[in-house]
């Protein structure tokens, strides 16, 4: 998912929506292996406890955001000029291209709230803690990706506003 964020912001978008198609598949094995018989056994000890339960919802959450990410690198490769195409020229935003995004990162959104919620809602509380707090992360990336300008005084000074590149 790191690379496809990269890939993204560095303008090439159908290099990130391949990263997080990786990604997906990653997550969707990780998901199998936590769900395999000998984890299961392995939940049983009272040490480990539900933490199979904890990495599976992980995976799911993992397979969701990378999801989200290949929506967003979609929708930016299908715009003429890619991400590049979103800045200003002439003194005028092309606000018609921005808004172009809307259904994409109104997908991508509600598939971070589900990672999250799915995160949320899973058992243990260190790694699960630990997951949201990344989920959080990507939730304020997908967001800033698209409302907070590189450079604005949003994304440099106020906490709830961060760079979209140190958001994860």
């Amino acid at each position: 998912m790191n690379a496809g964020k990269r890939q993204l912001l560095a303008g090439d978008a159908a290099a990130a929506s391949r990263s997080f198609e990786d990604a997906t598949a990653a997550f969707v094995r990780a998901a199998d292996g936590a769900e395999s018989p000998w984890m299961r056994v392995v939940g049983w000890l009272p040490l480990v406890g539900r933490t199979p339960d904890t990495i599976t919802s992980i995976a799911y959450a993992g397979e969701e955001t990378a999801g989200a990410g290949r929506t967003l690198a979609d929708a930016v490769a299908d715009l003429p000029g890619g991400l590049g195409s979103l800045a200003p020229s002439g003194g005028r935003f092309p606000i018609e291209r921005i808004a172009s995004l809307a259904g994409a990162v109104d997908r991508a959104a509600a598939l971070v709230s589900r990672a999250h919620a799915r995160v949320a809602a899973s058992p243990g509380e260190t790694l699960g803690t630990y997951a949201g707090r990344r989920c959080d992360g990507a939730r304020r990336w997908q967001v800033n990706a698209f409302t907070a300008p590189r450079g604005s005084s949003r994304s440099r000074s106020s906490p709830r506003w961060r760079n979209p590149r140190s958001a994860l």
